[in-house]
């Protein structure tokens, strides 16, 4: 795993799931306009000269349903950043993987979230 790659998946990650709790927690959007307008607006962001324009807005698109989650989990920045480092790694983790299955982006928002849950109980 390349520290670069890693970096801009993370940053494509994390400005996704911010967002969304952003839109979310101080707008009053419901959770899925919110990853709606996340996803949408991510695909406008110029992004080609740190990669793959399509895997950089998949990693933003995951990162938003991350995001989705209620406030009761995510409920500080610090949890947010926790979330996008997990759902970064996993994400470059599967990058080569389960090409033309749906899912897989909810999936990694899941277990990026579960995760973080698991750990905030734990603490």
């Amino acid at each position: 795993m390349g520290k670069k790659k890693f970096i801009v998946k993370f940053s494509a990650f994390f400005l996704g799931c911010y967002c969304c709790v952003l839109l979310r927690e101080y707008f009053g959007l419901n959770a899925v306009i919110s990853s709606c307008l996340v996803g949408l607006f991510g695909t406008f962001l110029p992004v080609q000269k740190f990669g793959n324009k399509s895997r950089i807005e998949a990693a933003i698109y995951a990162g938003s349903f991350a995001g989705m989650c209620s406030a009761g989990v995510l409920s500080g920045a610090l949890q947010i950043f926790l979330l996008s480092i997990l759902g970064g790694t996993f994400f470059l983790l599967t990058e080569n993987i389960l090409h033309g299955l749906g899912g897989k982006l909810g999936t990694i928002a899941f277990i990026s979230v579960s995760l973080v849950y698991l750990i905030k109980g734990i603490m």
